[in-house]
């Protein structure tokens, strides 16, 4: 059998594991599991800057999960105007919401020449935007950088299967 790539999500103990294994294969992080990692910081944002929030921002805050999740050109027009008046409301948000929709541009660059400066500079911008959670992104993208670049030489990717994985823990 002849491995040349695997694709992984970021745990370490696997990593570890193929590099030690098969250290000729190329390494491949899903982008699935890299969206997963910047939803899950999105929450813990949102959570923080509520608990924080005095009630007048409370207001404009409650419900707004779905929202910071969901991609703004498939919101519907009160989605979006929701979804505007809490990114007014505080600047964390409006950072990692931006920072959020920058890299899901990533995904789609065409070679892998513009996503490594790209994902330099994504990197870059999130360890300077004093948000805790994306600053905590940002190194840990910096860290995986050569397996996340490896997509653009071997796009593939599990997400199929992840979802398929989270569909039992959804209908509870």
């Amino acid at each position: 059998m002849d491995i040349k790539r695997i694709e992984k999500g970021h745990g370490t103990r696997q990593v570890v594991c193929c590099r030690g294994n098969l250290p000729s294969v190329d390494i491949v992080y899903d982008h699935y599991h890299i969206s997963a990692m910047i939803n899950r910081a999105v929450d813990d944002l949102r959570r923080q800057e509520h608990h924080q929030a005095e009630n007048e921002q409370k207001q404009v805050m409650q419900g707004s999960r779905v929202l910071l999740f969901r991609n703004y050109e498939t919101l519907g027009a009160d989605s979006q105007d929701r979804l505007q008046s809490l990114l007014e409301v505080n600047q964390a948000p409006l950072t990692m919401y931006t920072m959020k929709d920058q890299l899901r541009s990533f995904w789609t660059l065409p070679n892998r020449k513009d996503p490594s400066s790209f994902l330099y500079t994504w990197c870059f911008d999130a360890m300077d935007s004093c948000v805790k959670q994306l600053v905590r992104i940002g190194l840990t993208l910096t860290r995986y950088r050569n397996g996340i670049l490896n997509y653009f030489s071997h796009p593939i990717t599990n997400a199929v299967a992840e979802v398929l994985n989270k569909r039992p823990i959804l209908v509870r």
